[in-house]
């Protein structure tokens, strides 16, 4: 006669069907978790919506002059707390400064390739 064994460890097949019960457990509260925050979408939605627009009335009741406005660059010609700077120097004494800088540095380079033509091929 067909005897009846007793189980002391789970078979492969049934350690299976528990793990396969509890994934399919978690994927249902995963679902659901998913279902609730689809419900609630429209709402959030709504509430962002309205917020910004109560942040667009509460900027548009406030006046701006064009000075303060944030999309406009700041004008340095009519403020009055700097004031105008002059150059110190002229600029024909600017340009006769470079001019002499430019030759001295010239004249340094024609120095420096005379030493390394006579060092190198002499």
């Amino acid at each position: 006669m067909g005897r009846l064994r007793r189980r002391s460890q789970d078979s492969p097949i049934d350690s299976k069907q528990k793990a396969l019960a509890e994934q399919e457990e978690k994927l249902r509260r995963e679902m659901r978790e998913l279902q609730q925050i689809i419900e609630e979408a429209p709402e959030v939605a709504r509430e962002v919506e309205k917020r910004r627009r109560q942040d667009l009335v509460i900027r548009a009741s406030q006046p701006i002059r064009p000075a303060e406005s944030p999309n406009s660059l700041f004008d340095k010609r009519y403020d009055v707390t700097t004031t105008p700077r002059r150059p110190t120097k002229s600029l024909r004494a600017e340009k006769h400064e470079a001019r002499l800088k430019f030759l001295m540095l010239c004249a340094v380079l024609i120095v420096c390739l005379m030493l390394i033509y006579v060092k190198i091929l002499h």
